[in-house]
């Protein structure tokens, strides 16, 4: 499913053909800037959306202006189309963005790389979660501003994580309606963040009367706004799909949900060893969610399987931007991944670099025998 997406009329990008492996359930791509890597996430993201049963249901009535709810002009999934002939009017219903004749039930997560390492400020007051149907349609309201707002920048990223965990652990209490009981959120996250790092402590958090909420690292108890960057990028993107897969799903079990999550320049504040083992971790925690990823690090790439890696390339005949597969990066030297995906030879450097120390060298002799040159000749005229 969602292995071969074409693209016609991307914005700023003009056609793109995605061809995917079926049996990989992580689709990385990786090209120069300007190649259409975020843009063929929002698009595909886009389609997605309009699309989504749940969605439809529950704000179908509502008005979107269809010009920035998806970035191109026409998609082919699987060979079928997702959007049609564009209405005369810029302004529709919700329902009509998208083709009515294909729909699904998967939750959908969109992930920008805008504002990943901020935790917010410190929260004043804390709104009441409401129920299941509130959260549903407050989630699903955020989604359609952020599609309205024409960019995806920081999309999942605008929460203030700090009221997100507050709301969720005030409603775990003996008297809380068990549906509305959401101790599961809290603690897949925290069960997240123990399987990436187990420093972080897969049961333990703790919010003071001030608000600030805590987590124990090497049984030290570090408040959110005390993280790294690197950190706090983690933290807010696995919060980021528990809460955008409780926004569909009122499922105990959400990391067993199956759904798609886009994650844009995955690598953003991420350290070198979360770098090599982010896209691994997040397929072992999430063995049923299918991942669209880009990114700019080859050290992300080193570790993809194959059929995980795609570059993304413009044909200089037709003009049309296709991808085609990294085979096997995870068995490759670093410096031949470096040079056959991204055309940087590292060996090539290296040399160019001896040269110029070696160069530097014989410029600081030469200036040292003429200085002494200077010298002896100032001396004799002396």
């Amino acid at each position: 499913m969602l292995d071969r997406i074409d693209i016609e009329g991307l914005k700023g990008v003009g056609k793109v053909e995605l061809q995917f492996d079926a049996s990989s359930r992580a689709r990385v791509l990786f090209g120069v800037n300007g190649v259409g890597k975020t843009k063929s996430l929002e698009a595909i993201y886009g389609v997605l959306l309009f699309t989504n049963e749940e969605l439809l249901r529950v704000k179908g009535e509502r008005l979107a202006n269809l010009e920035k709810c998806v970035p191109a002009s026409n998609v082919l999934i699987d060979d079928a189309q997702y959007l049609l002939d564009k209405p005369s009017q810029q302004v529709v219903e919700v329902r009509s963005v998208a083709s009515q004749a294909v729909r699904h039930s998967r939750p959908l997560v969109y992930i920008g790389a805008g504002g990943r390492s901020s935790v917010g400020r410190q929260p004043t007051s804390i709104a009441a979660l409401g129920n299941f149907e509130e959260r549903r349609s407050q989630h699903f309201d955020v989604l359609l501003q952020e599609c309205e707002s024409g960019s995806l920048r920081s999309a999942g990223m605008d929460a203030d994580i700090r009221v997100w965990f507050i709301q969720r652990a005030q409603s775990v209490n003996p008297f809380q309606v068990e549906k509305d009981n959401l101790r599961n959120e809290i603690e897949s996250v925290l069960k997240l963040l123990h399987r990436i790092d187990q420093r972080v402590h897969a049961e333990r958090l703790q919010i003071d009367g001030s608000q600030r909420v805590y987590l124990s690292v090497e049984g030290r108890m570090v408040e959110l706004g005390e993280l790294s960057s690197g950190f706090a990028s983690v933290v807010k993107l696995f919060q980021a799909i528990i809460s955008g897969y409780a926004g569909f799903s009122n499922s105990k079990d959400l990391q067993n949900q199956p759904g798609v999550v886009l994650i844009d320049e995955i690598e953003s504040h991420l350290h070198v060893g979360w770098q090599v083992s982010i896209v691994r971790h997040l397929k072992a925690l999430f063995p049923n969610t299918q991942f669209f990823i880009s990114t700019h690090s080859p050290l992300v790439l080193t570790q993809l399987e194959q059929g995980e890696a795609y570059l993304l390339e413009r044909d200089a005949e037709d003009g049309v931007v296709r991808s085609s597969v990294i085979d096997s990066p995870n068995m490759k030297a670093f410096a031949d991944v470096l040079e056959e995906t991204f055309g940087v030879d590292l060996n090539a450097l290296k040399r160019d670099a001896l040269v110029s120390e070696d160069q530097s060298a014989t410029k600081r002799a030469l200036l040292d025998l003429i200085r002494q040159r200077s010298d002896r000749q100032g001396g004799e005229q002396a």
